[in-house]
């Protein structure tokens, strides 16, 4: 069966597939193919604007700062212990008591309030500002190991041309000029970086097995990290210009009180405190404590006007959300954090989509974790900090509480789910910024101290002290039982 036109014929529509990018009856922009790899199509200079952009929105926009930051706070939290999940029980003690009580605080060569976790916070920033963190394991003077953050403009090529590497430790490796980056001409790897000192030169290069390179991958082939906003930068540009321009004229109609319409053009010189006004003939300005009388000559009789202020109206503020609802969807982060439905199913969705963006993030900030453990371990090992072991590598890391809207309910849920076996008390005790070991240790101290107590004022006073006035885990908390004895069946002679 053929689809006929009005003239009883074959309709026909001149060939144009459905592929074509003008089907808009040849109204619609055509643009250039863009079949190529993610580097060619987002060249040097254009991440680097987009990274400019969005560094230069953290600075000045709410919407766009306070969604990276949330998300870092909800992904590292106060937690990041590490966790031991080898079967070398000695080894593993003593290895999270040197960076528990060590190295943590004093990871980062800059000292000051860097530490291992304000670190992870950062490095999520970064890659979402950014789009990547770059992160070297070095050493002080005398050896003692160190981390630290390479901002992303610090790797690039610095001057150094695209091509071979025709001597050195990297000869015959490719030195790509728009990553900054040379690649093992074998496998494609990276090699090392080029670092590049505050002017933008070419400084050194730091050999990958030294630079832990982080950032969320959106094609198979890419090599540099984008900011997370990519795709809303000029959205979230055009809010601040829009909001400049809506700032200046409320300043303007706020410094407006009256418009008074005369045949003068001007105030009545019969008026208490007259003072000549500016342009009197034209448009008059008398000016007040706060504000300013506008006079304008009518052609007869006289009125007066008060200023009353529309702006800004509802087709600003239905601009203004379609361009954050743009953003939030477009990095996965729900819309109620910014601005509430009031709805209890929708919020629960909402933090639902939360939940998985965070556990994305941690994800990735559980490689940082791990790869500065494991680097760090392995110079404590090799200089008798920390005794050696074959299972030393096997590490995981506390997790902040889950984003939610009830705290009790989530808490009675957890609950019944360790009754059920479904998790475990390592990760709920995780969640509260402590270890699972050091729990038991703490509960066993107070357990201990009040049981000590309870003998001691027993002995002190001469009278018998019931140990569930010291505690009681129900309301009705039960006396202990005494036990009988089993009866047992007399045998026959």
């Amino acid at each position: 069966m053929a689809i006929l036109n009005q003239y009883g014929q074959p309709a026909s529509y001149g060939g144009r597939p459905a592929r074509s990018a003008n089907l808009g009856g040849g109204n619609r922009p055509s643009e250039p193919w863009n079949i190529r790899d993610v580097g060619k199509a987002v060249p040097k200079m254009d991440r680097r604007m987009m990274v400019s952009a969005s560094k230069s929105l953290y600075l000045n926009s709410p919407i766009l700062k306070g969604a990276i930051d949330q998300k870092a706070m909800y992904a590292v939290g106060n937690a990041w212990l590490p966790v031991y999940k080898g079967s070398d029980k000695a080894y593993g003690d003593a290895a999270k008591s040197w960076l528990t009580g060590e190295w943590y605080e004093i990871c980062n060569i800059v000292g000051d309030s860097s530490d291992f976790v304000s670190d992870l916070y950062l490095a999520s920033v970064a890659m979402d500002r950014d789009g990547e963190i770059f992160e070297y394991f070095t050493a002080t003077p005398n050896g003692y190991p160190q981390i630290q953050i390479i901002p992303s403009h610090r790797i690039d090529a610095g001057g150094l041309p695209e091509g071979k590497i025709e001597k050195g430790l990297y000869s015959g490796d490719r030195f790509v000029h728009e990553d900054g980056i040379i690649y093992w001409k074998d496998t494609g790897k990276p090699a090392a970086y080029s670092f590049v000192d505050a002017n933008g030169q070419h400084e050194k290069f730091i050999d990958a097995a030294f630079i832990k390179h982080t950032f969320e991958k959106a094609w198979p082939e890419q090599r540099r990290g984008l900011p997370l906003f990519w795709a809303s930068l000029n959205g979230l540009r055009d809010i601040l210009q829009s909001e400049e321009w809506e700032r200046m004229n409320l300043l303007s109609m706020s410094s407006l009180n009256y418009t008074i319409h005369n045949e003068s053009g001007g105030p009545d010189m019969d008026e208490p405190d007259y003072v000549a006004p500016e342009g009197c003939g034209d448009i008059a300005i008398k000016y007040l404590a706060g504000g300013q009388i506008m006079y304008a000559k009518a052609g007869s009789g006289e009125k007066l006007e008060q200023h009353q202020n529309f702006r800004p109206g509802n087709p600003w503020h239905e601009f203004y959300d379609m361009q954050v609802r743009q953003a939030m969807v477009e990095i996965n982060w729900p819309m109620s954090l910014w601005k509430p439905s009031g709805q209890g199913t929708a919020e629960r969705s909402q933090i639902g989509l939360a939940c998985r963006s965070v556990e994305d993030r941690q994800s990735m900030l559980t490689k940082i974790a791990k790869w500065r453990v494991v680097k760090s371990l392995a110079w404590a090992m090799g200089n008798g900090r920390v005794k050696k072991s074959s299972d030393w590598w096997n590490w995981s890391f506390t997790k902040p509480p889950k984003l939610t809207i009830d705290d009790g309910r989530t808490s009675k849920e957890r609950l019944e789910k360790f009754k059920a076996g479904i998790i475990n008390q390592t990760s709920m005790i995780g969640e509260e910024g402590n270890s699972f070991d050091e729990n038991l240790i703490e509960r066993g101290e107070e357990i201990a101290a009040r049981e000590m107590n309870r003998l001691e004022m027993e002995k002190k006073y001469g009278i018998e002290i019931d140990p569930r006035y010291y505690l009681m885990l129900t309301p009705n908390e039960m006396a202990p039982k005494e036990e009988t004895p089993a009866t047992t069946q007399n045998e026959p002679d």
